[in-house]
């Protein structure tokens, strides 16, 4: 993604998890795999098969499968609980427009997954899109997100409101996202499209996305305690005059 991006790289199932002790935080995102019951009736499965077009809830516990791109829209907003885990089919990716918002906000003890579909052992780079934010902050060209047809509007951004959320990413870990969607033209694991001053992103992980880490296009976000592992492209890579700033970055290449 974006200008910084050096085309499609071999795919690799084989490299390690990536090296514990880096920090308290970097151990508390990468311990994965973990299931989390909250009711009496067990965690669901549930697939995502529409786009969300009003105020939704993710609850604690379930697994939500993704098997196409699925926008949040119309003003909506998808709140994630603790312990969900979002897994992504090949093709997939979550998209929130640029009047919407996602709040997912984990905890230490209860992160956010966002995953491959595919089963433990057999996930690497590319298996399914990734997670994109979009708002309203300024950017310095006319901005329509990679991924998406120029002809919906969904995938504009940019705006003049520098304050504008895009919502909340804390304890969230994002993973073998990157799908190629042409030629040299990859998801990241996470991309932030004009995202405000209000959008909080902090205590987040990525990890083997086949194109960027996190991808910021303009907007003023900032983000905090990042960790980015095995990146097949830049762990961070800005353009379209990002003026956010980052604090606490990890980085194991």
């Amino acid at each position: 993604g974006g200008s910084g991006g050096s085309g499609a790289k071999p795919k690799n199932s084989s490299r390690g998890l990536p090296l514990l002790g880096l920090a308290v935080l970097a151990v508390a995102l990468i311990g994965g795999g973990v299931w989390f019951m909250t009711s009496s009736s067990g965690p669901k499965t549930i697939a995502v098969d529409d786009n969300i077009l009003q105020n939704t809830v993710w609850k604690s516990g379930n697994t939500y499968v993704l098997s196409k791109l699925t926008f949040v829209e119309s003003n909506a907003r998808l709140t994630i609980e603790p312990g969900v885990t979002v897994r992504g089919k090949n093709g997939s990716a979550l998209i929130v427009t640029r009047d919407a918002s996602v709040h997912a906000r984990g905890r230490v003890d209860q992160p956010i997954v966002f995953t491959s579909a595919k089963a433990l052992g057999n996930r690497q780079a590319g298996d399914w899109g990734g997670l994109v934010l979009l708002g309203n902050a300024p950017v310095n060209r006319d901005a329509h997100i990679e991924g998406i047809d120029r002809s919906d509007s969904r995938g504009d951004f940019g705006g003049s409101d520098s304050n504008s959320s895009c919502g909340v990413l804390d304890f969230v870990r994002i993973e073998f996202a990157g799908f190629e969607i042409s030629k040299d033209n990859e998801l990241n694991g996470l991309t932030l499209g004009g995202c405000g001053a209000g959008t909080i992103v902090r205590n987040v992980q990525v990890h083997m996305g086949l194109d960027d880490g996190v991808e910021v296009f303009g907007g003023t976000v900032d983000l905090k305690n990042i960790v980015v592992t095995g990146a097949d492209d830049d762990a961070i890579d800005w353009d379209m005059g990002w003026t956010g700033r980052v604090q606490n970055l990890i980085i194991q290449m």
